[in-house]
Order: structure tokens, then sequence, then C-alpha cells
């Protein structure tokens, strides 16, 4: 896939195609790692959550927005390197419902200057290349990111904010985790607070009642991030996830972490302190939404995501006849949702995993520190250098793990060496180094026994030089 002006992407290329009343929608994706299996079920419940006709506060057009893969996966689902291209099929549209709106644009949707750019041949049944229909594709490739996420200990998950004046609970900026995300899994109308989104279900139905719709909020946390992913400036982490938000239809508005309040706030007050516990630094606060001078500083990112109400309403509105160029009424008719935000969480967390991997894949794309450099043009490059670098990535994850391992393996000698000082006990233990080596062994199985223990040979070396220096310097 050639890269457009009209795509999301540094490693990841991302595109879609097609409009609201086609045969189908198309997605496609280049740069996806190779070699990942897709659990086709846990796709589909998430796809569902964005799916239209699931619920009374949704539009009544029913369709199965089941993603179809034309290429980019084997038929075991796994990723084999090529460009992804997923399609979801429509087969619920009437479109005779917008007869009328290359004559008389609908308020706040995209008729106008859609027909003033691209001519008034351009198709705008259901809103055409510019609705919100296409955000289900957003939910295709997006949920794949997410599972391939999670397998990297990566988490992402968003609730309903607010809808209309009525809020949720919000997140704890600085210990969102696991906790929220389970209580938030898989529910069609994701708050945390049961008495809130009851309200917020009665609001909507009142605006529905009336011919009106409503707007709110969704917000959005991303835990397990590294620290360092993103760059300064135009590649900053804000950047490329609003990149992706924006792209939803009906996105007004970005912020991240305390947002446009922190501007009401003194220094002070907005500052996040730096603690440690001697292992980790983290922050006391989190008022920066897990984000400094553009790049992740291990916190959790939180970001919320203000969206507009639907445009298209029953109540009676102004425009204009473009044929007569005079001022008229329009009530608009078709089937609408009375309050977008609902089925936006899974299309908002889609997008969010998109932009999440692609800062991801900087790392992967890497050849070791710096700045990230730009990928092969050819795919045959692309997929082997690509395929080099996340094998070198899982290499670097696992060094830092034992890394990790290793000091708290120091910290207990230290605290073995002050035992056999205190209790005038020699250093070497030959019988529990024999134990030691011969488990090591059995754990590392046929394969790896040799090597790790002239491994542990040489850590356990380490250790007693250790002990020993440290008895004595205390001698």
């Amino acid at each position: 896939m050639d890269k457009n002006f009209n795509s999301f992407g540094k490693n990841i290329t991302f595109a879609t195609f097609g409009g609201s009343h086609d045969e189908y929608i198309e997605a496609r994706a280049l740069g996806f790692p190779k070699g990942f299996k897709i659990d086709m079920q846990k796709l589909l419940a998430f796809m569902k959550r964005r799916a239209p006709g699931n619920a009374a506060f949704s539009t009544p057009r029913k369709e199965d927005d089941e993603p179809v893969f034309v290429s980019g996966v084997d038929g075991d689902l796994v990723t084999n390197g090529d460009e992804m291209i997923i399609r979801i099929y429509s087969k619920n549209m009437r479109s005779s419902a917008y007869k009328d709106v290359h004559d008389i644009p609908r308020p706040s949707h995209a008729d106008y200057p859609a027909m003033v750019k691209y001519g008034e041949n351009v198709d705008l049944r259901g809103g055409g290349h510019f609705s919100g229909r296409l955000t289900a594709l957003f939910c295709a490739f997006g949920g794949i990111c997410i599972q391939y996420l999670e397998k990297n200990g990566v988490s992402l998950f968003s609730h309903i904010y607010s809808v209309g004046n009525v809020n949720d609970i919000p997140f704890s900026l600085a210990d969102v985790g696991e906790k929220e995300k389970s209580a938030l899994s898989d529910k069609i109308f994701p708050t945390l607070d049961e008495n809130a989104g009851e309200k917020m279900r009665e609001l909507i139905a009142s605006a529905r009642a009336k011919g009106d719709s409503v707007g709110g909020i969704l917000e959005c946390a991303i835990i397990g991030l590294p620290v360092g992913l993103g760059e300064h400036m135009f590649a900053s982490v804000e950047a490329r996830i609003s990149d992706m938000a924006f792209a939803l239809p009906a996105v007004k508005g970005v912020e991240f972490g305390r947002g446009f309040e922190s501007s009401r706030l003194f220094g002070s007050e907005n500052n996040d302190p730096f603690v440690t516990d001697g292992k980790t630094v983290k922050t006391l606060t989190n008022n920066c939404g897990g984000i400094l001078g553009g790049m992740t500083d291990g916190m959790p990112i939180v970001f919320r995501a203000a969206f507009k109400p639907t445009p298209s309403i029953a109540a009676e509105q102004d425009s204009v006849s473009l044929s007569k160029m005079e001022n008229v009424k329009l009530s608009i008719v078709g089937r609408h949702d009375p309050c977008v935000v609902p089925r936006a969480a899974a299309a908002l967390e889609g997008a969010a995993a998109i932009a999440t991997l692609d800062l991801w894949l900087d790392e992967m794309n890497n050849d070791g520190g710096g700045m990230s450099v730009p990928l092969n043009a050819s795919n045959g490059d692309h997929n082997e250098s690509q395929g080099l670098s996340e094998l070198r990535a899982a290499i670097d994850r696992c060094d830092r793990t034992i890394v990790e391992a290793l000091k708290e393996r120091m910290k207990a000698a230290s605290g073995v060496a002050e035992y056999k000082k205190k209790n005038g006990l020699p250093v070497l233990d030959k019988k529990r180094e024999e134990q030691l080596l011969e488990k090591i062994r059995l754990l590392a199985g046929d394969e790896y026994a040799e090597y790790f223990v002239e491994i542990y040979k040489a850590v356990l070396k380490t250790s007693k030089d250790f002990q020993k220096n440290k008895i004595d310097s205390e001698s």
C-alpha cells in the first residue's frame, strides 16, 4: 500500500476505504508484526461493542460487522507480514433517506464542504466516506493491535466519562489499572458507577424522544508502557494518539492528564513529584497523563476525547436549498444514534491501540538507540528487518528482566554475607552450589542444560566474590 496524505502511521500504515452505503468498507494496514495469531472470538466480541443495532441507545440499523481478511493472514489467522486487507460487508442500507442531501446539506455534517471540494456527485449516502460507519474498521484492525499489545503486557481500556451533564467516576490518574479494566470488561455501556450509567441512558432516551441528540466524553487509559516511547515535537505521544482520535468523525477535543484544567493551576499544584522505592522511579501524581516532553514517563497514559452530539436529528433545523439558494427548514429522516458515545468507546480504544502499537514499533524498528530509522521501502526487506528487530526487541526485554532479577539476587547475597559473617561461616558452601547447579540443569532441560550450568557457574563465582569483598570490607 502506498502511503498517502490520508493515511496514518510511521511504522504501521493504516488507511480506510469505502462509504457507509457501499457493498463493503475496507481497511488496509502495512507493517503489523509477522507471526502473531489473531483470536477471532475475542476480536468479534470487541467489534460487537461498536456494532449498530445492539442496544436501545444506538441506531436501529443492524449490521453484523464481521471482518473478512482478504490478505495479511494465513488460514490459521496468523499474520504473515503482507499488507493486511480487512473488509466489512454492509447489508442493511436505506439510501432513499439521503436523496435530498445534495440540494439541502445537513447542518454539522460534511455534506456542503464535501460537495464544494469533490463535486456534486460525491457519495453522501449515510454520510459516505465521512460516516461513523467507517469506525468499524478502526475496531477491526485496532482490536488486533490491542491483542498484540496485551501479549506484550500493555492494557488499554476506556469508560464513559460523561454524557451531557451526567458524570461517571473519573479514573485515578496515578493509580488506574487492572481493577478498572476488569470492572469495565465487555460492557456495552461502560461506566464505573452503575447509577451514573442509568442516568446517562435516561438522558439519551429523553433526547431521542424530543427528536434531539446529546454528546459526551470518553476517558481512556493505557498502562504497561515502558519509559521513553515517543519523540519530542512532531512525533510526540500526544500528537500520534490525537491524530488517530481526531480521525473519528465526531471527536472535537482531546486532552491528556488534567488537560485544560491544568491551565488554571499553579506550577506547585500541577507538577508531578518524582519518588523512588530504591528500585523504580515514578511520580506521586500523574497530572501530565503519563507523558513528558512527548515521551512516556512510565505512568499510565490517561486521555479524554470529547464527542459532539449526533448532528442527524429529527427536530427541525435551518439549512439552505442550494438549487434555489433559499433558506429552508429541514427535518432529518433515517436511523441515527441519539448519542454516539457508548458505541464510540470501542472505536476510540481501537484508534488509540493503532497509535500505541505504532509507537511501540519505534523501538522494534530502531537499529540501537537514538532516533528511529526509516524502514526499507520494499516489502521483502521490510518484513525481514522487522522480524529481526522484533526478535532483538524480545531479547532486550528478556535482558531487562534478567538484570532486575540479578539485582535482587545480589541483594539477597548481601544478606547471606552478613549472616555468614555474624555466625563465622565460610563463604564457600560446596554442597549448596552442587544442589543449585543440579536444579538449574533440571529446570533448563536437555537442550539448554549445558549452557545454563556454565552461566550459573559464573553467577555463583560473582556472588562468592561479592560476599567475600563485603565481609572483608566490613572486617
